[in-house]
């Protein structure tokens, strides 16, 4: 599961570097085990964080047809090799997802620098010489680890980044907090989308209509704007369950709770995760990507969701930030 995966990478990098960890190691290894108790009990997958998402959708949705859906979906978190996900044909009773975790973990890293755009908002007074150095550290140690995946370095990158933010933690209350926070809001709702739409396939029939017969080019294209339709559907339906289960952080105030912008990024941030991966080009089966994204950002004007003109700015300075990292990693590197 991601989530063990990340602690048990944690404690392994702060042993081997001889690093002090900011959370006990009794309370994490305290945390490993009731993440181990739950892996027990997931419905729909083998990862607490898609369960987690299916399971307030289907609690909280209004539609009864989707509900009783969702209890028929199965998903499996393996290695696709380039793919993220994929909805597919199952001889049994549920209908099949597989998910690529390391398609995930990448996501969740552009997650955690959309965290800095969105903590900057709440923190601009009180910026001073740690925040600014953190910043300029954390930022390219993200974004020399998403862009190094064949580097067998990118994943110290990446926990030395956690250590950062572990350090700025020492001096600033609640500010490790906020970031998760912030990061994690995005990349649930992202999360929501991915699965969202592969469970469009199914719940939108493709998948038996490919049993009998082959789509055409455009019909295939077609059926992909149709699952990215269902998977905004989705990920706002998810949205609506993660508010209306109302704020248990007593460190974000209910204004920013409340708001959907930074959840909406989410959204926005799988399509240019999907660039920076494999490229804008969709090739015979799937429009080109920057056409989806327009297509979803249209879905949810249409949706009359709030905070969409906000996210789409967010992403905006999320990829001049990004691209501004890379100069300054390419001038110090070379």
């Amino acid at each position: 599961m991601i989530q063990l995966n990340e602690i048990y990478d944690l404690i392994n990098y702060a042993k081997k570097n001889n690093l002090p960890l900011a959370v006990p190691e009794e309370e994490l290894q305290n945390l490993i085990e009731r993440l181990k108790k739950d892996s027990k009990n997931l419905k729909y997958s083998n990862d607490d964080f898609i369960d987690m998402v299916i399971d307030k959708v289907q609690r909280n949705t209004k539609n009864s047809a989707l509900s009783e859906f969702l209890k028929t979906v199965n998903i499996k978190n393996i290695p696709l090799g380039r793919m993220n996900a994929c909805a597919y044909y199952s001889a049994g009773e549920k209908h099949e997802v597989k998910a690529d975790c390391k398609f995930l973990r990448s996501f969740q890293q552009l997650s955690d620098i959309a965290g800095v755009i969105l903590i900057y908002d709440i923190c601009r007074e009180k910026t001073d010489e740690l925040l600014c150095n953190f910043y300029l550290q954390y930022l390219a140690a993200l974004v020399y680890a998403f862009d190094n995946k064949l580097n067998e370095n990118y994943e110290p990158s990446y926990q030395y980044a956690e250590y950062l933010l572990s350090k700025v933690d020492e001096k600033r209350k609640n500010f490790s907090d906020c970031m998760m926070y912030f990061s994690r809001e995005v990349f649930e709702s992202a999360l929501a989308f991915i699965v969202g739409h592969e469970i469009g396939h199914h719940y939108n029939g493709d998948i038996e209509q490919l049993i009998i017969r082959n789509f055409s080019p455009d019909e295939y294209k077609t059926r992909e704007y149709a699952a990215d339709d269902f998977g905004v559907i989705f990920a706002l339906e998810y949205m609506n369950a993660s508010i209306s289960d109302g704020n248990a952080f007593n460190y974000i105030n209910e204004e920013i709770f409340a708001r959907k912008d930074y959840r909406i990024l989410g959204i926005l941030l799988v399509f240019q995760c999907f660039i920076y991966l494999f490229g804008n080009s969709g090739g015979d089966k799937h429009p080109r990507t920057d056409e989806r994204l327009r297509n979803v950002i249209d879905k949810l004007q249409k949706s009359g969701v709030n905070g969409l003109a906000e996210a789409v700015n967010e992403l905006k300075s999320l990829q001049k930030l990004i691209d501004d990292t890379r100069k300054l990693l390419k001038i110090f590197t070379n």
